[in-house]
């Protein structure tokens, strides 16, 4: 894959997804993807092994979210909206990356439970 299917935004009832090593760059920005459907249900979403080199800002609609994987992915910073944006976050994983030194805001840290290298 090489971006997230729009018909995902579908699945009402979707609790986990998992797109690991894939070849997905970004995160679908059409108007026409549904992501509120999945915000009322899903808890983790692993994008781990793909092409991400930011963030995807849609996700912050994703509020009930308490597992977020982006390991091995092109991320050099995690953006400030992330801790006030995902208040059931517990667990980030931003291992193998190219995160520049202080690119962790201090506030994320504030609120995870689990921080893997």
């Amino acid at each position: 894959l090489t971006e997230v299917p729009p018909a995902l935004g579908c699945l009402t009832c979707l609790t986990r997804l998992d797109l690991d090593a894939n070849l997905i760059c970004a995160w679908p920005s059409d108007p026409a993807f549904p992501i509120t459907a999945l915000s009322s249900t899903l808890t983790l979403l692993s994008l781990s092994e793909n092409r991400l080199d930011t963030i995807p800002p849609q996700i912050k609609h994703l509020t009930l979210l308490q597992h977020l994987a982006l390991d091995a992915n092109l991320l050099s910073q995690v953006p400030a909206w992330l801790p006030a944006a995902l208040p059931s976050l517990n667990t980030l994983t931003l291992s193998r990356n190219a995160l520049l030194a202080n690119s962790l805001p201090a506030s994320t840290l504030l609120f995870l439970t689990s921080i893997t290298e």
